[in-house]
């Protein structure tokens, strides 16, 4: 059974999360398997870079409104939203699923800038780039 986690547990640098997985497998455009590797055993010693936190905070803000379009259109019914799992094998490995629905569906929210849409592939589709495919597969 998975334990959940609550906020004020979670530390980023005690567990290896669905962000940190692309970093590891050498696939992220962000990370090197070294910058988490050094993330986790470091404190950090700056703050991130301004345009960065930008960018992610956006994405952040738009995940509910994303969530709400979602049920509305598609008639999920949203159960759980931001849930923090631990691994119950491996207390080292954590997930946050963005949403989850009463059918037991897990839901990962991604939006992007329209400078970033053509690496999205066509719309409705499943084509997605692969270090986002890694976070969800490490979600389930």
């Amino acid at each position: 059974m998975l334990r959940t986690i609550s906020p004020e547990n979670y530390d980023r640098q005690k567990f290896l999360g669905g962000s940190d997985v692309a970093g590891i497998l050498g696939i992220s455009p962000w990370k090197t398997p070294l910058d988490v590797y050094l993330d986790k055993v470091q404190p950090r010693k700056s703050e991130p870079d301004p345009a960065k936190k930008k960018i992610f905070s956006r994405g952040q803000r738009m995940e509910p409104y994303v969530i709400d379009l979602l049920s509305e259109e598609t008639g999920l019914v949203i159960a759980r939203r931001g849930q923090r799992y631990l691994d119950p094998e491996l207390p080292f490995i954590a997930a946050e699923i963005d949403a989850e629905a009463e059918s037991g569906e897990n839901i990962e929210i991604k939006t992007c800038s329209p400078f970033k849409a053509r690496e999205w592939g066509e719309q409705q589709t499943d084509a997605i780039p692969v270090y986002y495919t890694a976070q969800a597969m490490h979600g389930l």
